[in-house]
């Protein structure tokens, strides 16, 4: 199998897993919402005023409704590339001059670069997509135990994916946990 074949198969394949990811994630958040809107309803008929735990379900309502979107418009925007990049890879195997065919591949990739072999490249995209939808699940999981008041939850955390020391997290733990005897 040629190169082009080899990227024209590769990004038709990581094409597909982002319609995927975009279902699954759109029903993953479709269903955390809907949970939140319950509790609302649940917490509203509690009281006939507008309650704090009303407002705060609202306001963690309107905050993940903005995090699924925002994710369903970047995959949107990679699933556009894709599909553009699809259509020049199918495009360029229509050229019959083969230094042209070369010419115009290596403005999608340089001649250099290594691609994976394609099963290799789809047990890896398979993979990464799996463990990423575990970890949505495992976060949907703790966003619906405390919004169901079935744990107690403490922010420990900063921007930019810095990833905390054990260190840090054990002081952490001490401070709000262990001392403290509550988050």
């Amino acid at each position: 199998m040629s190169r082009l074949e080899n990227l024209t198969e590769q990004t038709a394949f990581l094409l597909e897993k982002q319609k995927e990811a975009k279902k699954q994630t759109t029903d993953i958040f479709t269903d955390l919402l809907d949970f939140v809107d319950v509790k609302i309803k649940e917490f509203s008929a509690l009281t006939q005023e507008e309650s704090e735990e009303v407002a705060t379900l609202e306001r963690i309502h309107d905050l993940l409704s903005g995090h699924a979107q925002q994710f369903v418009d970047d995959v949107q925007e990679d699933i556009e590339f894709l599909e553009d990049q699809l259509s020049a890879l199918t495009d360029i195997q229509k050229v019959n001059d083969e230094a042209k065919a070369q010419e115009l591949l290596a403005t999608i990739i340089e001649e250099d670069e290594e691609l994976l072999p394609t099963e290799e490249f789809k047990k890896e995209v398979a993979e990464e997509a799996a463990a990423a939808k575990s970890n949505l699940l495992e976060m949907i999981e703790d966003v619906k135990l405390a919004v169901d008041c079935k744990v107690p939850v403490a922010h420990f955390g900063r921007t930019g994916g810095i990833i905390h020391t054990p260190e840090e997290i054990l002081e952490a733990l001490e401070q709000k946990i262990i001392k403290n005897g509550s988050n």
